[in-house]
C-alpha cells in the first residue's frame, strides 16, 4: 500500500474541476444497450435506471472518458481515492461492482476487459447521441391527484352536512 496523492502536475486546487470535469453536457453516450446520461449522472439499461454508487460512478466516467485504452491500475487509484491509502483490491471490488451493474464478466469480458497486472480497458463502441429537447421530457413536478368521482368522505354525510350549515 502506498499513499494516493494527485497526479503529478496536478494541485490539490484544481483536482475537484479535473475528477469532475463532464464528458459532455450536450451528449448522451450509448454502449452495448446501455445510456449515460451525465448531466443527470445516471445509466439507463433501456428505459430502467441502473443504480451506481458514487465512486462506481466516477469509474464508469474515467473509463467513458478512455475508450480502447489501457488505464493503468495506478492511474485508477490515484484517481478514484486521491490522497488515500488503499490496495488494488479496493479496484478489484469496484470494477467487479461495475461488471455486475453491466451485466458483464471477467471471463470472457464483453465491456471491461481486465489486463492482468496493468489496468483495464473499456473495450466497446461508444455512440454520441446529441440531446434533442423536443424529444427530452420536460422536468415535471409531481404528478396532479385524481379527483374522485364521488364524495370525499365515505360514510360521514351527516358530519359534511353539519360542517356546511355552521359555515
Amino acid at each position: 500500500m502506498r499513499a494516493r496523492g494527485p497526479p503529478r502536475g496536478v494541485t490539490q486546487a484544481n483536482l475537484a474541476t479535473i475528477s469532475e470535469m463532464p464528458i459532455s453536457l450536450t451528449h448522451d453516450l450509448c454502449f452495448a444497450g446501455f445510456r449515460v446520461d451525465v448531466r443527470a449522472q445516471q445509466l439507463w439499461a433501456g428505459d430502467a435506471p441502473v443504480p451506481l454508487r458514487p465512486r462506481t460512478w466516477q469509474l464508469l466516467v474515467h473509463l467513458l472518458q478512455r475508450p480502447g485504452e489501457l488505464v493503468a491500475t495506478e492511474a485508477l487509484l490515484d484517481h478514484l481515492w486521491p490522497g488515500v491509502e488503499v490496495t488494488p483490491k479496493a479496484l478489484t471490488n469496484l470494477v467487479g461492482e461495475l461488471r455486475r451493474a453491466l451485466g458483464d464478466l471477467s471471463v470472457p469480458p464483453r465491456v471491461i476487459e481486465t489486463v492482468h497486472r496493468r489496468g483495464y480497458r473499456f473495450h466497446v463502441e461508444i455512440t454520441r447521441v446529441p440531446l434533442d429537447a423536443a424529444l427530452q421530457p420536460a422536468p415535471a413536478g409531481p404528478a396532479p391527484l385524481p379527483q374522485p368521482a364521488g364524495p370525499l368522505f365515505v360514510g360521514r354525510q351527516a358530519e359534511l352536512d353539519r360542517l356546511r350549515r355552521r359555515a
